[in-house]
């Protein structure tokens, strides 16, 4: 009797435990949803970024990089200490385009995810950008052990007009799954920039995950002074809101701090820290 009611405690204890994972993947995974303060203040509005922040929301938006280039950032989601996420980016632009790679972790001992990605972008021509990424993927469940895969990602950036720059960006299109029962999905974007002037930028997105219902998200960045720039954002599908402050220090080195609030779950504060090459 004792046997089986210890049997029965681990199935359900396992069983609690692969929901609240799949959840954690589904809602806030670390595979696809990375940048800290960079995207966080934007509420996630990325596929027309461009330069190092590029390598966590487009690999087509590395090739403006110039030179080396590098990124470290985290950000602990809901103020969790069990929901951290830290990442970290490198580029370099050659005659050939500009390469890249990106390391990140997002979990904790019992939970987490490990992405490793080698990215590459490069400009067709004045207007035309164009990037892929091959990732490499680790679940860790310390009670299951860990599953491993792979995927790619493809991008592009297209300036339609002076002031207009249309985006897409697709994440896993060969549907690659981490194990029997737990999916990435396919993720595709679809984003709008208008930059007005050299101060103000808008933001419209497009985004849909295989399993989730469509998402769209609103941002505006405004730069008043070559020393401070504030970003806002709003994803009202997932009742997502993001303010994010950046500071300058010359031109290669810039802080961006932000924060993301969710109607329910929360705070998320975010930072990230950039040097770039001109």
């Amino acid at each position: 009797m004792r046997r089986r009611a210890h049997f029965l405690l681990t199935y359900v204890s396992t069983g609690f435990l692969l929901i609240s994972s799949w959840i954690a993947v589904s809602a806030q995974s670390g595979f696809f949803v990375l940048g800290g303060a960079n995207t966080a203040g934007l509420a996630r509005a990325g596929t027309t970024l461009t330069g190092i922040t590029a390598m966590y929301t487009n690999p087509a938006g590395i090739a403006d990089s110039k030179g080396w280039a590098f990124d470290a950032s985290a950000e602990q989601r809901f103020a969790e200490a069990d929901l951290q996420s830290v990442s970290i980016a490198m580029t370099k632009k050659i005659k050939l385009g500009t390469f890249g790679i990106l390391a990140s972790q997002f979990g904790y001992s019992e939970y987490n995810e490990q992405k490793i990605a080698f990215v590459y972008g490069r400009k067709l021509s004045k207007t035309v950008n164009i990037g892929g990424q091959f990732d490499l993927l680790r679940n860790n469940i310390s009670t299951l052990g860990s599953t491993n895969t792979y995927t790619f990602e493809l991008g592009a950036q297209v300036k339609i007009a002076k002031a207009l720059t249309l985006a897409t960006h697709i994440f896993n299109p060969t549907r690659s799954k981490l194990s029997e029962i737990s999916t990435l999905g396919t993720r595709f974007r679809l984003g709008l920039q208008y930059k007005p002037s050299d101060k103000v930028a808008l933001i419209g997105e497009i985004d849909k995950l295989e399993y989730r219902e469509i998402d769209y998200k609103l941002a505006v960045m405004y730069q008043p002074s070559d020393l401070i720039s504030i970003r806002f954002g709003a994803s009202p599908m997932t009742h997502s809101y993001g303010i994010g402050l950046g500071f300058s220090f010359s031109d290669k080195y810039h802080v961006n701090t932000a924060f993301l609030t969710h109607q329910t779950l929360g705070s998320t504060p975010a930072f990230s820290l950039q040097y770039q090459e001109k």
